[in-house]
């Protein structure tokens, strides 16, 4: 059987095959959003503190895993 055959059929069934996600899960969005929080210019500040004003007690932090929750 030709080589490229062999390569071929691997790699198809590699190709299928489930992967592990690599995710960090809320400490990493907690703390990406901690960062970002002081990277925001006055303008966005204001923002961010008047939308997060509707959820009383938020922070950008506390609510960075909103979306995986």
């Amino acid at each position: 059987m030709p080589a490229y055959i062999l390569v071929t059929a691997f790699l198809t069934c590699t190709a299928f095959l489930p992967l592990n996600a690599r995710a960090w899960g809320s400490e990493a969005h907690h703390l990406i959003a901690e960062i970002a929080e002081t990277q925001l210019t006055a303008t966005a500040r204001t923002e961010v503190s008047r939308l997060l004003a509707l959820e009383p007690g938020s922070t950008l932090a506390s609510i960075s895993t909103w979306a995986d929750d």
